[in-house]
């Protein structure tokens, strides 16, 4: 048999712990990578969660701008709707207003034909029915005034001055004819007629515009422009 020299020997042991240093550190190495991979694996199991999560709410979003979308358009519809009614709205009060504006014209033509006939304002409300408180039975009856108050000649009795304190010196009693004298020159001292301006009052009529009152309540006459000139 051949002897093993002692060198042979020291070259084994040596190669046998580099061999088990080696596997020692490939060993780690793998834990390493195996600690990593499941780190790595473990964040893209977050990041696919995530994403599927991101997934639901776009979808989310998608059909509430869906429904958005359809419920702009039915109100762009009412919109468009009500534009037409109000323009429709629009025309018919506008034709309504020149018929009314047509009518008071009507009117107010009639009511200057009728005042044309020699008829003013005043004998036209005169003539309008009234109470028979406005009436007095006995004039009606061709009877004159009963005369039941008649008033004393003493202006003093009617002055608020005078009156509570009963009578005194300062009061004077005067006699018919000379009340009769005092009112005759009350009268011929009375101021001169002020002319009337008819030109201004054409005017104000002609500016006066309808009233915006019920057909009921409407008064019965305007006073027109060719009464005023035959006065």
């Amino acid at each position: 048999m051949d002897a093993i020299s002692p060198c042979s020997c020291i070259c084994q042991t040596h190669s046998s712990k580099d061999k088990d240093k080696i596997i020692k550190e490939l060993e780690e190495r793998l834990a390493n990578n195996h600690k990593v991979l499941l780190k790595q694996l473990d964040k893209s199991t977050s990041l696919s969660i995530q994403l599927d999560n991101s997934k639901e709410k776009v979808n989310k979003i998608t059909l509430e701008k869906e429904k958005l979308t359809l419920k702009i358009v039915d109100l762009t519809k009412e919109l468009n709707q009500t534009q037409i009614e109000l323009s429709t709205s629009k025309a018919d009060n506008d034709f309504l207003q020149n018929k009314r504006s047509t009518l008071y014209r009507k009117i107010k033509d009639l009511e200057d034909l009728l005042a044309i006939k020699g008829k003013t304002e005043q004998t036209i409300f005169l003539n309008q029915p009234k109470d028979t408180r406005f009436y007095n039975s006995k004039e009606g009856l061709g009877l004159s005034n009963p005369c039941n108050l008649k008033k004393v000649n003493c202006a003093q009795l009617y002055d608020i001055n005078y009156m509570g304190l009963g009578l005194t010196k300062l009061m004077s009693f005067l006699s018919v004819k000379e009340t009769n004298d005092e009112e005759d020159a009350k009268r011929a001292n009375l101021g001169t007629e002020i002319p009337f301006d008819y030109a201004a009052l054409n005017e104000s009529y002609e500016r006066k515009e309808p009233p915006l009152t019920p057909p009921e309540e409407i008064p019965t006459f305007y006073p027109a422009k060719e009464t005023v000139q035959d006065q």
